[in-house]
């Protein structure tokens, strides 16, 4: 396999001080991606990988590719402080746009035979001349939006947090099977002047420690097609959500434990193994899903020179019925992070480890009446760093010690697995 991808990114900020405590403040981004890519895969429109049980013999494809990928970003905020019924309170305004445009084509070469039990992993590359055209796509999207919002002091430890949206989207996308004589009319969506209001409310317990409740809306547009081809409608619904924050330590250490529920309407879930026209995962939306999660966290410097970050979440989604939704994602999770700098004549020295847990999950298969399970894995990694002076580190991940063999996604009728053990040596020079 060829892979070849070149990146430019570039950057803007300005941050200007105003009168009376008032900052005005824009970030904005340009990137482009380049990307050429020559690899062979297995094609079916089945679902089903046919592989000869005697022989191993399997047909694979080889494709070479082409993508550019553009995106552009601008953030804008005008924010400061003012007074009013005798409490200074805060007010909050901005702007942001984000533009996205992905080109994609595709073309292959005739089909090569190989023996899947004794094969290398390796092919011969096949004549420029008998590549042919296959695959044609195209996404672009744009987002913008206007937003204000207050924190309004009621008193010393009550405030009030009052906000909207009102944002602008467009989507296009297309994707079509040149080989094919079937073409799927490209997806057109517009959404414009849509208002999402949100409220929250603090309570300060200490000066340490506070309580909140919030609320908001939710419009999000989604590009999921069902077997039709046609786009699902935006999710719509509304997100509640109670929690805890805390600081210790001087704010060297900080916590915060949280409680949601979340309630949606045309939320998409996976169709089986059903297919959209262009052979890609068709989804179905459901009205009534409901999901109900809780996120712990813990991240600061212990104890001089040790700093943790470890946290613990669990998230459900079930339908109108009850039955859970999303069981190719983990329900629970954990993660433990830690390193300790060590004191002394080798305090230019890091070392440091954590490992992450992810609970069971598993996948559906309708029209094949099987469920394929991954019981619940843990990753762990180690790292070492030592800062050579002033400017220059030097940085040794170990990545997945244990050689844990594991699928890091799981949708449609594929699954990936996660890296495998690996070690990077990294060097970083500030100036």
């Amino acid at each position: 396999m060829y892979d070849e991808i070149e990146t430019t990114n570039y950057t803007f900020g300005l941050e200007q001080e105003l009168a009376n405590d008032w900052q005005f403040k824009i970030a904005a981004n340009y990137m482009d991606v380049d990307r050429d890519t020559d690899s062979a895969y297995l094609r079916t429109t089945t679902n089903v990988a046919y592989i000869n049980q005697a022989t191993g013999a399997v047909p694979i494809i080889p494709a070479r590719a082409k993508a550019t990928q553009t995106q552009k970003g601008v953030d804008v905020t005008l924010q400061g402080p003012f007074e009013l019924l005798g409490q200074r309170h805060e007010l909050i305004m901005g702007y942001n746009f984000q533009d996205y445009e992905n080109q994609h084509d595709e073309s292959d070469a005739p089909s090569t035979t190989i023996d899947y039990y004794n094969w290398n992993n390796q092919m011969s590359r096949p004549a420029d001349n008998s590549y042919v055209p296959f695959l044609d796509y195209n996404v672009a999207s744009r987002q913008s939006g206007y937003y204000l919002a207050g924190r309004f002091n009621v008193t010393e430890d009550l405030h009030l947090i009052l906000g909207a949206r009102v944002s602008k989207y467009n989507y296009d996308y297309s994707l079509n099977v040149l080989t094919s004589t079937t073409r799927t009319p490209p997806t057109k969506i517009r959404e414009n002047g849509v208002v999402t209001p949100y409220a929250g409310i603090v309570y300060d317990l200490t000066d340490e420690q506070s309580v909140y409740a919030s609320y908001t809306d939710i419009f999000k547009p989604q590009s999921s097609e069902d077997v039709s081809g046609q786009t699902l409608e935006p999710v719509v619904g509304k997100n509640y959500e109670l929690g805890w924050k805390g600081e210790f330590y001087g704010g060297r250490l900080n916590a915060n434990a949280a409680v949601y529920f979340i309630q949606r309407d045309n939320f998409a879930v996976v169709d089986g193994t059903n297919e959209t026209p262009n052979h890609t995962q068709a989804y179905r939306a459901i009205d009534g899903a409901e999901t109900k999660g809780i996120d712990l966290e813990l991240a600061g410097e212990v104890l001089p020179g040790w700093n943790i970050q470890t946290g613990y979440s669990h998230s459900r989604t079930e339908d109108s019925d009850g039955n859970r939704q999303n069981t190719q994602l983990p329900m629970d999770t954990f993660r433990l992070w830690t390193t300790y700098r060590l004191q002394g004549d080798w305090n230019k020295l890091t070392i440091g480890g954590g490992a992450s847990w992810n609970s069971s999950s598993s996948l559906s298969y309708v029209r094949l009446n099987t469920r394929v399970t991954q019981d619940d894995y843990t990753v762990a990694s180690l790292m070492a760093r030592y800062q050579i002076n002033d400017n220059l580190s030097a940085t040794l991940n170990v990545n997945n010690l244990f050689d844990e063999k594991y699928y890091a996604g799981m949708a449609g009728s594929y699954a990936h697995y996660g890296a495998p053990r690996n070690t990077m040596l990294n060097l970083r020079y500030d100036f």
